[in-house]
């Protein structure tokens, strides 16, 4: 919780899944400010949480396992890479931010959506996804309105954003209102997907579609 003060980090970080009865080990970012500095990069490996901590920097927060996020920020000017055949997890019911980093995507990586929280994105946070970028629940992606101030928060979809699940009750919507560049598929097989950003200075490219169920 202590965070790293003036330091940065460069190494990797990794939980362990032990069998039945044993008890997982879980690395928990709960509080303070982890920063990536530079060209450095650090990695965050299987069963790694961020609960409520910073991760910042200029540099490269490397995910390279099954990482889960339910509170906090990542932040800064660097990026957040979710490394290709690998899945980040937005989970819980509590909001977390993206602010200024972009969140990077590789194709065959994953961000799953399970949680009900939303994710705020402000100064110009960027999501870049090559992958597949799936909203399981309801869950909202909100940009933050600065007057002008700061560039545009921006979903630049790439690869598959979809919308796959709903929630049990009323109104089985999620929300994107980030301005939306799509070059890749963007597609609702159930319940409904508003895209209320617009795309800025952007240009669509690609489809999008829902499902006759």
């Amino acid at each position: 919780q202590g965070g790293d003060g003036a330091g940065s980090q460069t190494g990797s970080f990794a939980g362990t899944d032990n069998p039945a009865p044993a008890v997982d080990g879980i690395v928990d970012f709960r509080g303070g400010t982890f920063d990536v500095a530079g060209a450095a990069n650090a990695t965050l490996n299987d069963l790694v949480e961020l609960t409520g901590a910073t991760l910042a920097g200029a540099g490269t927060w490397r995910v390279n396992g099954a990482v889960t996020w339910t509170g906090g920020t990542q932040s800064g000017s660097g990026e957040t890479l979710v490394l290709a055949g690998k899945t980040l997890t937005r989970s819980g019911a509590g909001s977390v931010s993206l602010s200024e980093r972009t969140l990077r995507i590789q194709g065959t990586a994953t961000v799953r959506v399970t949680g009900a929280g939303q994710t705020t994105m402000s100064d110009g946070a960027t999501i870049d996804n090559l992958g597949t970028f799936d909203l399981q629940t309801d869950a909202d992606i909100f940009d933050t309105f600065e007057g002008g101030v700061d560039p545009a928060e921006v979903f630049l979809n790439k690869g598959t954003l979809t919308k796959s699940g709903r929630d049990a009750s009323f109104p089985n919507t999620s929300i994107i209102n980030a301005e939306l560049v799509n070059s890749g598929t963007v597609t609702a097989t159930t319940g409904r997907l508003e895209l209320q950003g617009g795309d800025g200075a952007g240009s669509q490219t690609g489809s999008f579609a829902g499902t006759d169920n």
